[in-house]
């Protein structure tokens, strides 16, 4: 099994390093008292060559491939769907997540089209100096539901300008032990989880919105066809994967996307 960690942080050694790097050894360590054998893979945005996203709108209607930017980000996008777990990291920038962050999370844009993770569990991370890391939470969150994962949980680290990684050990080293734990447990479940309510209520109102501007001028759009390729407008269908669904939260989904249809 593997995590892939996606860190936006331009700053290496930085804050966002030091708790990926904490949060590497913690999982390596209870990975190995469980008898799993996992492996970790820390992308670093900064890293890349991730050309600003000009808005041209080509990924959405024509495809990914036809991305006028020859770049990394389509390498990025196969890593991220190759593995088993992921976990995002970004600095809090004004707010927000960081620039760099905000523009990977741009260039991915079509996945909100055309959900590519189905299920898989994605775990998020904000460092900020000293004020709210909330805002980053939700901005990443916001995006990864749409792109079809199942959001594991989040957490914020308040560090300080550059918090030493002595002082970050002591002071986080039982709250990252514990996240380290819990996306062990995700990747044991992962064959046999069920969709929250939350997966199930975004499955159903992204389909009712590919069902009712899904077609321009008599034409499906590439999107529609996504979704009509997949089956996920066969009425029968819950889910992006065919999981397991518990039957009421099944059908409060329903209910809500339902009437979310009527607003879109």
């Amino acid at each position: 099994m593997k995590i892939t960690f996606i860190c936006g942080s331009n700053r290496r050694n930085g804050n966002t390093d030091a708790i990926l790097e904490m949060l590497t050894g913690a999982l390596a360590a209870k990975a190995g008292e469980r008898g799993m054998a996992v492996e970790s893979e820390v992308i670093h945005l900064g890293s890349k060559r991730i050309e600003m996203c000009s808005g041209c709108r080509a990924c959405f209607e024509r495809g990914e491939a036809a991305c006028p930017h020859k770049d990394d980000i389509a390498s990025l996008a196969a890593s991220m769907q190759a593995c088993d777990l992921l976990v995002f990291a970004s600095p809090v920038y004004v707010d927000d997540v960081s620039g760099l962050m905000k523009n990977f999370i741009d260039r991915l844009a079509y996945f909100c089209h055309r959900p590519g993770f189905a299920g898989k569990p994605a775990y998020v991370i904000a460092t900020t100096g000293s004020s709210s890391a909330a805002r980053a939470i939700r901005t990443l969150q916001t995006a990864l539901i749409t792109w079809g994962f199942h959001l594991s949980g989040a957490a914020g680290f308040v560090m300080g300008a550059r918090m030493q990684k002595t002082e970050a050990k002591e002071r986080f080293g039982k709250k990252i032990g514990g996240i380290a734990s819990r996306l062990l447990r995700e990747l044991e479940a992962s064959p046999t989880r069920q969709p929250s309510l939350l997966d199930l209520v975004v499955f159903q109102i992204q389909k009712k919105a590919w069902l009712k501007a899904g077609i321009v001028d008599g034409k499906e759009t590439y999107d529609y066809r996504y979704w009509k390729d997949n089956g996920w407008f066969d009425p029968s269908c819950s889910y992006f994967s065919p999981a397991k669904v518990n039957p009421l939260l099944n059908g409060l989904a329903r209910l809500a996307g339902g009437i979310a249809g009527l607003f879109i």
